[in-house]
């Protein structure tokens, strides 16, 4: 249902993108899945990067996934001249579950 979504707003297909993260460890019905979902997202006018996760084990691959993020992360707060440290909706959340 979520790929029906991709039309819209046209105006944001422009800078949309959509990551996929690839392993050698999936199943091999997950990787079709992933291949096909990213060719609708393509023919449907947004841009797909591909990047496969690295290490020989699943654990190492999730730390590997996350570390990925990270840095996604950290450059986008970086080109938008913004700085990632301070977290006001995580210490709040903090807070709610210290009580």
């Amino acid at each position: 249902h979520l790929l029906e979504a991709l039309r819209f707003p046209t105006s944001t297909h422009d800078r949309d993108v959509y990551i996929f993260l690839h392993s050698g460890l999936y199943a091999e019905r997950n990787k079709d899945r992933c291949m096909f979902s990213a060719d609708i997202i393509i023919e449907a006018g947004h841009d797909v990067v591909r990047h496969v996760v690295s290490g020989a084990f699943p654990i190492s691959q999730v730390f590997s996934a996350i570390h990925f993020g990270a840095y996604v992360g950290l450059y986008l707060a970086m080109r938008e001249d913004i700085d990632p440290s301070p977290i006001p909706h995580v210490e709040n959340l903090k807070l709610k579950l210290a009580k």
